[in-house]
């Protein structure tokens, strides 16, 4: 009996260890980088066992349990969306703290960053996404989409109608890129190739640029240091960012990552471009 009694103590003990733990993972507010999913998991089933997609207000978080409702405050310019966790993730760099979908990261005005800093808190609890009201913009009418839309489209996005759930997701980059509004034509160093159209690969984002020059100087620098498979890709905007390498996995991005920070103490995130 006494033996009883002493293993049920026990399991009791552990159980209340247990829960202890449990809210200690989901936090009211949470800081950290936001990160966007890759067209790639369109479709893909979710760690929760949800079918992902890019249309709708969800995300993945490590720490906030299934069917939190979230606040996402960009830091920098205050823009917030509203999302539903229904995956788990991200996974590799700890700063990154939150995967959004497409359309959510549209409305924190992020997708040509790739990631930035936000804060996270929690609102509520609900089996149901978060749909658009009428202060937010539809995903047709984001920035890369209103250049190419008809009048009809265009409209349609000045009178932020609501987007529906079965619109594919725009490509993140034209595939023909409008003429450059630098001050200088963009000449790449000798072994550093320019991108203009999206690779479908994951790469290391290391600096972003405006002015062609300033681009083509640093790639070299970078070059002569001995960096290996630098990229200038050349957005439609005319935006230049430097890339480190074309890699299937997100994975194999993240160990180029850390291979930076240790021999080159550059700093970068990863991307899928």
């Amino acid at each position: 009996m006494r033996v009883f009694l002493i293993i049920l103590a026990t399991l009791i003990a552990n159980q209340t260890l247990l829960m202890a733990q449990s809210f200690k993972a989901d936090p009211k507010q949470q800081t950290g980088y936001a990160t966007y999913y890759a067209d790639k998991y369109q479709g893909r089933t979710t760690a929760y066992g949800e079918t992902f997609s890019q249309n709708l207000y969800t995300c993945a978080s490590q720490v906030f349990p299934k069917s939190s409702i979230l606040r996402v405050t960009r830091l920098d310019n205050g823009k917030q969306v509203v999302v539903r966790v229904n995956d788990r993730g991200p996974w590799g760099n700890k700063e990154n703290v939150i995967d959004l979908s497409y359309i959510a990261a549209q409305e924190l005005d992020m997708i040509r960053e790739g990631r930035t800093r936000v804060k996270i808190e929690k609102i509520s609890v609900s089996m149901s996404n978060p749909t658009p009201n009428k202060n937010l913009r539809s995903i047709t009418g984001s920035t890369m989409t209103r250049k190419r839309a008809n009048v009809k489209t265009a409209t349609a996005a000045t009178n932020n109608q609501p987007t529906t759930q079965n619109q594919v997701p725009v490509r993140r980059y034209s595939t023909i890129p409008a003429p450059s509004t630098n001050s200088a034509q963009l000449i790449p160093p000798a072994g550093v190739p320019i991108l203009s159209t999206a690779q479908d690969a994951y790469g290391v984002q290391i600096a972003a640029y405006s002015q062609a020059d300033n681009a083509s100087r640093q790639a070299e620098k970078w070059s002569t240091q001995g960096i290996q498979n630098l990229y200038l890709l050349q957005e439609a905007s005319g935006k230049i960012k430097i890339i480190v390498g074309k890699y299937a996995s997100r994975q194999q991005a993240e160990y180029q990552l850390d291979q930076l920070k240790k021999t080159h103490n550059l700093n970068g995130f990863v991307k899928f471009y």
